[in-house]
């Protein structure tokens, strides 16, 4: 089943404003985001609420927490979060949405949409409903659907 992903463009500017306090810390978000691209078996398991840890090369260690937006989900809005483990991005979550599609051909392909990118306490973001945040990732998601 092909696999894309596509990251929305309020989620590129969600890591265009974090680089302004934190450049490391985006650039490794960065990295993990290339990681999900270019690795199948990541990009597999992030349809899954579970934990991940130390992958077989070239990806190396790598811990991610994947769950469900339960606030969404309540809402039938199938947004999931990454947490990584690291250190210095801790505070760092990714939202995304993974949607299925049926090709011209009759195949089915899987479209992973990264839809946000917050950082708690910058963003003072803790999954609230009326959250900008919150809002503007459930009118990213119909706009998907």
């Amino acid at each position: 089943m092909p696999l894309k992903l596509f990251i929305h463009d309020h989620a590129e500017q969600d890591l265009d404003r974090l680089s302004q306090y934190d450049e490391d810390g985006v650039a490794y978000l960065d990295h993990v985001i290339a990681l999900i691209e270019e690795e199948p078996d990541l990009f597999d398991k992030l349809a899954d609420e579970k934990f991940y840890r130390d992958y077989d090369p070239p990806i190396g260690l790598l811990g991610i927490t994947v769950k469900r937006v339960g606030i969404l989900w309540e809402q039938r809005i199938r947004v999931m979060r990454i947490r990584l483990d690291d250190e210095s991005v801790i505070p760092y979550r990714i939202l995304y949405c993974v949607r299925h599609e049926r090709q011209p051909n009759g195949a089915l392909s899987r479209h992973l949409h990264i839809l946000a990118v917050a950082h708690k306490s910058l963003d003072c973001f803790d999954y609230q409903p009326n959250h900008k945040l919150m809002c503007r990732v459930r009118n990213d998601y119909a706009n998907i659907y």
